[in-house]
């Protein structure tokens, strides 16, 4: 039986295909990028979806996708009658701010959650510029490759759907939004909540 806490090939292969993305990258302050995720003989590729400029100069990156996701039923059939058979997910890059916390700073990871959803990142003088690609695939499996300006490294980031453990947020719901979209199918929702938790 699988070790289900352990990704998979494929999934490590998505995850490194998607640092490989951010390492190739040598421009910063670039347009963000719609993505489709295929996976052909074990191995993931990315193609583009292109979108004119204007249209990510429209709003935030993660509103703007989130509007793209939800453009309705002619959007909808267009996407799944684009969808070829090998389509494994959707992936989206963009340079945003981040912020860290020190490794057991439980009052600084919880001021560094309250600022990300009260979206007051770019207020903070700790703020770090990072190019991001997030992805997620057909299962909801979700992944993330970062790399901070300035620097060589990439970190990634795989994670199963399961409670407590979820990517959350506008951009996850906007890519769940378009998987659902490109195949037809609806995808679980997102939770914070752990298990055997009260809501």
């Amino acid at each position: 039986m699988p070790d289900r806490s352990k990704p998979s090939g494929i999934q490590r292969a998505i995850a490194e295909h998607l640092a490989a993305e951010i390492r190739r990258r040598r421009e910063w302050d670039e347009a963000p990028c719609l993505h489709t995720l295929y996976v052909d003989g074990g191995q993931p590729r990315l193609g583009v979806i292109a979108l004119p400029d204007a249209v990510w100069a429209s709003g935030r990156p993660a509103q703007v996708l989130l509007a793209l996701a939800g453009a309705g039923n002619d959007v909808t059939r267009l996407l799944q009658a684009a969808a070829p058979a090998a389509l494994y997910g959707v992936a989206f890059r963009c340079e945003a701010w981040g912020i860290t916390a020190p490794q057991g700073d439980e009052a600084a990871v919880r001021k560094m959650i309250e600022d990300g959803n009260a979206r007051r990142v770019s207020e903070r003088p700790d703020r770090i510029e990072v190019r991001q690609i997030w992805a997620v695939d057909r299962a909801r499996t979700t992944y993330m490759a970062s790399q901070e300006r300035g620097s060589g490294g990439v970190t990634t980031d795989i994670r199963r759907p399961e409670p407590g453990m979820d990517h959350t947020g506008d951009i996850f719901a906007g890519l769940d939004r378009l998987v659902s979209a490109f195949l037809g199918v609806t995808l679980p929702a997102r939770s914070l909540r752990m298990p055997g938790a009260r809501p």
